[in-house]
């Protein structure tokens, strides 16, 4: 998906809480935030048998570094039996010059000269989840857990430029995957919160784990901080993603 696409929904998963109002029965909650991303791994297109160089280092190979990404996430409530909506949008783009290695790339060889490569890893996901029944109340809402299913969608383009010889990788694909959150708040104005999101399916695999502390500060605004962990694994028509990112992020938004 092109970059606009992307800032449209951050836009949006803001925009959303002001028609709050007209819609009583339903909750929305709405942030936007700062992620800062430790990239680990592999990445390799249509590698060659037996040569482990294929395999490209992102750290060592690539020399990706430690970046700063912007996400945006939209939570909606729903009221009696329809599924509450989780939305979720993450850009992610890296792209640094490296030499010294030998390697193919999509068929294509690349010697020892300068090279630049960048990965565009754009993810959005879309969940469908339920809380369990009168665990909410049974707490005097100190306590929720919620669990249902989501559906990933990685929109992923690889590109390896030498000189005149380039080669690029560009594919978008759905993985399900089942979500299970808690909160759990001592106090009003702070909850501790947890989410997983995984699913292991043949040779693929993913897991996504999100610890947030959060702090109502007034009204309907809220901060929040926390540590986000993925893990991919996904061959894709060879085109391989092994690969990890981490880090601390910082958040704030509203909640309707």
């Amino acid at each position: 998906m092109r970059l606009w696409k992307v800032w449209f929904c951050l836009l949006a998963m803001i925009m959303v809480p002001v028609s709050a109002p007209a819609l009583p029965l339903i909750d929305i909650e709405a942030a936007i935030g700062v992620w800062y991303t430790s990239p680990s791994g592999t990445l390799a297109y249509e590698p060659r048998p037996g040569f482990a160089d294929d395999f490209l280092d992102i750290e060592n190979d690539l020399a990706f570094d430690d970046e700063a990404k912007y996400f945006g996430r939209l939570k909606v409530d729903m009221p009696l039996m329809i599924p509450n909506i989780y939305l979720m949008v993450n850009p992610m783009n890296f792209e640094e010059t490296n030499s010294g290695i030998t390697f193919n790339f999509g068929g294509i060889p690349f010697n020892t000269d300068t090279f630049t490569s960048e990965l565009d890893m754009n993810q959005y996901d879309i969940g469908l989840y339920y809380m369990v029944p009168l665990l909410k109340t049974a707490s005097l809402y100190s306590l929720n857990v919620e669990g249902g299913i989501n559906v990933r969608i990685i929109d992923a383009e690889a590109t390896i430029s030498q000189g005149a010889i380039k080669s690029s990788e560009s594919e978008t694909f759905a993985l399900p995957m089942l979500y299970l959150g808690a909160q759990f708040r001592p106090i009003d104005s702070l909850s501790f919160e947890g989410e997983a999101r995984g699913i292991t399916y043949k040779d693929d695999k993913i897991y996504s784990l999100i610890g947030r502390v959060r702090y109502n500060a007034f009204g309907p605004w809220f901060v929040a901080g926390g540590y986000r962990y993925d893990d991919y694994d996904v061959d894709y028509d060879d085109f391989i993603i092994d690969m990890e990112l981490s880090g601390p992020f910082v958040e704030t938004g509203l909640h309707f």
